[in-house]
């Protein structure tokens, strides 16, 4: 599921966007059904160029806001 999750770092705000395997429903790592957050694979920061191939961890306690990206134009808010 492609995802927008918009973090808090510090006192500052800023948008993620990525793929998480997790909140699409398969299985999680121990982070992840542990409840503690979920995983961004190929992310991308607001404001930076290329995507990056590595993961990132969003933990929950960071996470302000979910938004599932379909497509471009078609965007739905994750109730989680």
């Amino acid at each position: 599921m492609n995802v927008t999750a918009i973090i808090t770092i510090g006192n500052l705000e800023t948008a993620i966007r990525g793929r998480s395997d997790f909140l699409d429903g398969k299985p999680g790592d121990s982070l992840e059904t542990k409840g503690l957050g979920f995983w961004l694979y190929d992310y991308k920061l607001d404001g930076s160029n290329p995507r990056k191939t590595r993961r990132a961890f969003i933990p929950w306690t960071s996470c302000l806001y979910l938004e599932e990206m379909k497509n471009e134009r078609d965007r739905g808010i994750l109730r989680v």
